[in-house]
């Protein structure tokens, strides 16, 4: 897992959002924590019930 620390330096609004650009301050990577991923109205791990929906594990 990778967290970016960043300093926002623009934002852009759209029709129905704001749109924040950041420029990248730090970065720290853990190998021992698996990121989430946001799917189908839920959080799961990458690879478990994506995988498993597609028929691959």
């Amino acid at each position: 897992m990778t967290a970016l620390d960043c300093e926002v330096i623009a934002a852009i609004a759209t029709v129905s959002h704001i749109l924040f650009i950041g420029a990248v301050v730090d970065a720290k990577t853990c190998s021992d924590r698996r990121p989430l991923l946001w799917h189908a109205r839920q959080y799961t791990r990458v690879g478990e019930q994506i995988g498993a929906q597609h028929g691959a594990g």
